[in-house]
């Protein structure tokens, strides 16, 4: 590689002598006139440019070699086996060049022949196929990282001047450029260029991911070789739906973005077609087989899976921790050493070893051999990073007694406040069973109500009859140790005279608040009134939020549900 820097670049250009008076200033009874280019005009770079593209053109066609070059910065990049004299001829056959054109390379940065250059700031090598950030600049981006992380408020002029550095720094750093977007929406709402904001909350995410890559790269990125490219359309509409192409595929969805933001709609569209991206990077099988292979794990589960996937491969990434074939799959054991290792004291112990579990599930996926979770020396490792970090004590909960469960309904008022005996039923319904809450309720992070899914009016039977019940069958379409949704059945036996019993809570909610038999089983009494005056279909998380909606909340550790 050979790199050349013209000196004084702007001031090669002449200025036409009708314009002499625009750039000319007067002091002590004379006139004085730039007669060339001047730093600092705001068309001198587009002009220069011009000049600077015509030199490109005469190199590119009479040296050997591909030719990048940036105002006044030229790069020659020739093959491998180009022998050295060739590129010394080619380099003094440029200088001579300029000087026939009038003109003048700075002698103090012109390089080469080298296998290691610093263009733009950038160090570029040959040999190892890297490209790096030196350790100065590595420094200063730390620093300004670590300063920028306790600031609450800053200026325009500031963060133009963090987002431009960031942006050089991205040509480097793998993934980085997508978390400079906050930044950039920041300061698109800065009204004046002398007015103080505070940044907000999206745009510290971003400058913490920049800290912590900082910290943790060694300023190092890999040249890989080219990788193919995917083309994926997507789009959403406010009338239409969501959908998108992929390669001869086409997945159109109702979803209307009146009742999401318009940013969601596009994620959601983005999300509907990772199943058919899945089947096209399977394409080993039969699409009967890719297709079942993809329903053998539930949405939710892959959901799960793709946190610790995620991070292993861009962990892999950042560090260029590919394969000889330049795949990052199979991984290898030292590759998920590393990793592991990346982990320790970010995450407890017992995250680590769920995201290995998630690594294993895409080599299942893919039909490659993954044994290291298994092995040995990684089981030593995570046991050396339990006992040198210690596991993080979590609160210990009380457990839902029938004292407990008794106080719960002390202080509901099923009478006069609305809801309440929506919430009186449901409690004694999952105590008297040990039910989870999202089998007979519509969980916060739950889908939509179905009757597939949740238990409806119809879903309760009461034994031997309504007037005179004994026992209560209950109907779970679906439950967490159902998970194909064959449904089952339990029975509530009552319990006569106490303020516990399912039957009892069960009969009196459906003679004071009569639903259809389609509606679902923890329906309030008014669904039509807003969900934020909790009075919407019940979503309980459990009875310590219970207990904290009908405030007896205490300074004793919450019950576990």
């Amino acid at each position: 590689m050979v790199k050349l820097d013209l000196e004084q670049a702007f001031r090669h250009i002449p200025v036409r002598h009708a314009d002499w008076h625009l750039l000319g200033f007067h002091w002590e009874e004379k006139f004085y006139y730039d007669i060339v280019l001047a730093f600092g005009l705001r068309l001198a770079p587009y002009i220069f440019n011009l000049f600077a593209e015509a030199l490109h053109w005469i190199l590119e066609h009479h040296i050997p070699a591909r030719f990048r070059h940036y105002l006044d910065d030229f790069l020659a990049i020739f093959s491998p086996e180009t022998p050295p004299s060739l590129v010394a001829e080619a380099l003094n056959w440029m200088l001579e060049l300029g000087r026939l054109l009038g003109l003048q390379f700075q002698d103090s940065k012109t390089e080469g022949p080298s296998t290691c250059i610093e263009f733009l700031g950038i160090e570029l090598d040959s040999v190892t196929m890297e490209a790096r950030l030196s350790v100065s600049k590595l420094t200063d981006l730390r620093d300004t990282l670590t300063e920028w992380s306790t600031r609450s408020h800053c200026t325009l002029r500031e963060l133009e001047q963090l987002t431009g550095y960031l942006q050089f720094c991205s040509q480097v750093i793998p993934l980085s450029r997508s978390f400079i977007r906050a930044l950039y929406d920041f300061q698109a709402t800065f009204p004046t260029p002398l007015s103080r904001r505070k940044i907000p909350l999206l745009a510290r995410k971003d400058l913490d991911w920049w800290l912590q890559v900082a910290i943790q790269w060694n300023g190092i990125h890999f040249i890989s070789p080219q990788r193919d490219i995917v083309h994926l359309y997507t789009d959403a509409s406010g009338t239409k739906g969501i959908g998108g192409f992929f390669g001869n595929k086409c997945f159109p969805f109702l979803f209307f973005t009146h009742v999401r933001p318009r940013t969601k709609s596009r994620l959601k569209a983005l999300e509907a077609d990772v199943p058919y991206w899945w089947y096209e990077r399977h394409t080993q099988w039969p699409p009967s087989v890719t297709f079942y292979l993809w329903h053998g794990l539930a949405s939710s589960t892959r959901t799960t899976y793709s946190v610790g996937q995620r991070s292993f491969l861009t962990f892999a990434r950042r560090h260029n921790l590919y394969n000889s074939d330049n795949a990052l799959l199979p991984a290898s054991q030292a590759a998920i050493m590393s990793w592991i290792a990346s982990l320790a004291g970010q995450v407890q112990p017992s995250t680590i070893k769920q995201y290995l579990g998630h690594v294993k599930s895409m080599h299942t996926d893919m039909d490659l051999p993954f044994t290291t979770c298994t092995a040995p020396i990684v089981q030593r490792l995570i046991r050396g990073i339990k006992r040198y970090h210690g596991e993080r004590e979590t609160t210990r909960k009380r457990p839902i007694t029938l004292p407990v469960l008794r106080d719960i309904l002390q202080h509901l008022d099923p009478d006069g406040n609305p809801g309440h005996l929506t919430i009186y039923a449901a409690a004694c319904v999952a105590f008297s069973r040990f039910l989870r809450c999202g089998e007979f309720t519509e969980g916060a992070k739950s889908r939509k109500f179905s009757t597939s899914t949740h238990p409806t009016r119809r879903s309760v039977e009461f034994l031997p009859s309504f007037e005179n019940p004994t026992h209560v069958r209950l109907h779970l379409p679906s439950s967490k140790t159902n998970p194909f949704r064959k449904g089952v059945s339990v029975y509530l036996a009552a319990a006569p005279g106490a303020t516990t019993c399912p039957v009892a809570a069960l009969k009196r909610l459906f003679s004071q608040e009569p639903s259809r038999a389609k509606h679902a089983l923890t329906l309030y009494p008014n669904s039509s009134i807003h969900r934020s005056t909790d009075h919407f279909r019940l979503r309980l998380l459990g009875p310590q939020w219970t207990i904290a909606w009908i405030g007896t909340r205490t300074n004793d550790p919450m019950p576990s549900g």
